[in-house]
């Protein structure tokens, strides 16, 4: 039998690949034991693969291991290059970039396989063996009849400022006297310095900010929203953006990284250049004025989801590439997957 040690995330770290490894965890579960890194001393016993869920989590005394195989899951980008964009601690993030490309880079080095989940990510990342396995969504069960929306749009995630807040609120407020009662919820555990400088760029603007929620408080917001607004300025994919699309809400979202590679423009939600709110306000206009062809892309947006980010794809997947390799008495790793 496959023997793999899975290094996750700690409990409680916020990263949107949490959604990924408890799924594919749980999907594995059936298949083969799921053993959990827990302690140095597991790194003594025999492993035909250590697959490191988030390769930002991976701890400091396996990165010194030369003795094992080890598959690095990567979930973003942003360590690649500095991206500027309007934030409270732009100086801190240009040096937290650097800091990090080092790391990531010696990281990727003793790794060897690497998972990816988006083409933004696979072009941006060099690694002899680097394969997108694509994402896994699952999808709710079919709502019957026109859903009640109430006026309200959401975003969903951390890290506000990277995800294109200011130009969210900018937008807002072109629309304000046009559209007063809608309402912006922000759902996720975010830094506290962030918050407390959205919660002032906000003022005057109908949002609330609720923090972390459940899963089925998540799906409740997504069931009775208007749209689903992710505004970032880079993003390696939109874990949020395949959950409102699976849920049947509308999408509006930037152009940045792989969010373009799963939303097409008037098909299956509505695209805006990053950082531009006029455009950004005409797309929440749609939403209120055009219900009837905003719904119709929502639709064929589940459609989509049903078809490209299927969780039992992504399993087998993993499965394909766990005993695809010589060492492990497979042929060769196929090309990298694309969606």
């Amino acid at each position: 039998m496959m023997r793999v040690l899975f290094v996750r995330s700690p409990r409680g770290a916020i990263t949107g690949s949490s959604v990924y490894q408890d799924t594919l965890l749980e999907e594995l579960s059936s298949d083969m034991k799921i053993s959990l890194y827990r302690h140095v001393d597991d790194l003594g016993m025999e492993w035909d693969w250590i697959h490191v869920l988030d390769g930002k989590h991976m701890p400091g005394e396996l990165s010194k291991s030369n003795r094992h195989r080890i598959i690095l899951d990567l979930h973003d980008h942003y360590w690649t290059h500095f991206q500027p964009f309007p934030a409270p601690d732009f100086p801190v993030r240009w040096v937290l970039q650097k800091q990090r490309a080092r790391r990531m880079k010696i990281l990727l080095a003793g790794a060897h396989t690497v998972f990816v989940h988006s083409n933004a990510v696979k072009s941006a990342v060099q690694h002899p063996r680097l394969v997108n396995i694509g994402m896994g969504i699952r999808i709710p069960a079919d709502r019957r009849g026109t859903p009640v929306r109430e006026d309200r749009i959401l975003i969903v995630g951390r890290d506000l400022f990277r995800k294109g807040i200011t130009t969210l609120l900018a937008a807002l407020r072109r629309i304000h006297d046009e559209l007063p009662a809608i309402e912006l919820c922000v759902v996720g555990r975010e830094y506290p310095h962030a918050l407390l400088a959205a919660r002032v760029l906000a003022l005057g603007l109908r949002v609330r900010f609720l923090g972390e929620c459940s899963p089925e408080g998540v799906a409740g917001l997504y069931a009775t929203s208007r749209a689903v607004i992710l505004a970032s300025w880079t993003e390696a994919l939109g874990i949020s953006v395949l959950e409102a699309m699976a849920h049947r809400v509308p999408v509006i979202v930037s152009t940045a990284g792989g969010l373009k590679e799963i939303v097409q423009h008037e098909r299956t939600g509505q695209l805006f250049p990053p950082g531009d709110d006029r455009l950004l306000a005409d797309a929440l206009r749609r939403v209120w004025d055009d219900p009837g062809a905003v719904d119709k892309w929502a639709e064929q947006a589940q459609k989509l989801v049903r078809e490209r980010f299927s969780i039992a794809d992504m399993k087998n997947r993993v499965m394909e590439l766990y005993r695809s390799d010589p060492a492990a008495g497979g042929g060769e790793i196929p090309p990298g997957v694309s969606f």
